[in-house]
């Protein structure tokens, strides 16, 4: 960003406007993840969300009693076959419908946690910040990010994960 017309350079990050909602609903029973936003296969790593998944259902299947991942916005078939292929459609809550206002509070309000994914190589999160951002703030939910996603980011909210050890971490979020 150029300041006025002093030809500096400064790296600033934006975040959402909006105020942080206070939320006083119960949270759903198991440890429940959204992601949230567009449906976008070339910035959002949506294919490697739902491998970690597997992977923590691989280690242990009493995890499919106590995890939750929402996919909130109207699932296709692409989506929908990486589910059945992953063995995920016992934990994974989807939309067969556009996701309006109320759903969308309903579920982020009731989550334990939002999770946004990109690629590696991805210039999204890096120059571009996800709705699905601005909506956990909104939300006031821990946002779970990638390694590569707004790495200048540092806030208490915010979780990281290498990218190849999402299920790692999932492991040690669930509410006990």
């Amino acid at each position: 960003m150029i300041l006025a017309d002093t030809g500096l350079q400064k790296k600033v990050m934006y975040i959402n406007n909006r105020i942080e909602k206070k939320i006083d609903v119960k949270k759903f029973e198991k440890t429940s993840s959204v992601v949230s936003g567009s449906l976008d296969y070339k910035n959002k790593d949506i294919e490697s969300i739902l491998k970690w998944f597997s992977r923590l259902l691989q280690k242990d299947k009493k995890y499919e009693d106590q995890i939750n991942l929402i996919l909130l916005w109207q699932i296709n078939d692409k989506v929908e076959n990486w589910i059945d292929r992953y063995k995920l459609t016992n934990i994974v809550t989807t939309f067969d419908h556009y996701v309006g206002e109320k759903d969308m509070e309903t579920y982020m309000s009731r989550s334990h946690y939002a999770i946004i994914s990109s690629y590696p190589d991805s210039i999204y999160g890096k120059y571009k910040i996800s709705g699905a951002f601005g909506d956990a703030i909104w939300f006031n939910l821990p946002v779970i990010l990638s390694e590569n996603y707004a790495p200048d980011y540092k806030s208490e909210n915010v979780i990281r994960f290498k990218n190849d050890s999402l299920d790692a971490l999932l492991e040690t979020l669930i509410v006990k």
